[in-house]
């Protein structure tokens, strides 16, 4: 996880979780199954969306949150310009 915005990882983790505990996908699963075991708290999403192929977006905490992939990302073209992303791409 790289934080991008003024927020901590975990916070970061906490909202991923929130919104991934109504996805079916196994890596969903693994985000929070890890915010569980470090003890966060966890709501429950509001307008849950899978977006197939590429994420899921949902509202946590009256705000907009997405997990989604790089090919989301390229699609809207939308960039994460920071060398930490760049490096754990690879």
């Amino acid at each position: 996880m790289i934080p991008l915005a003024n927020i901590n990882q975990e916070e970061l983790l906490r909202l991923a979780a929130v919104l991934e505990s109504r996805s079916e996908h196994h890596i969903a699963a693994g985000i929070v199954e890890e915010a569980g075991a470090r003890g966060l708290a966890l709501g429950a999403p509001q307008d849950f969306q899978a977006i197939p192929g590429r994420g899921a977006q949902a509202t946590v905490d009256g705000g907009s949150v997405k997990v989604v992939s790089p090919g989301y990302l390229r699609e809207h073209g939308l960039r994460a310009d920071d060398e930490r992303v760049q490096a754990a791409a690879g």
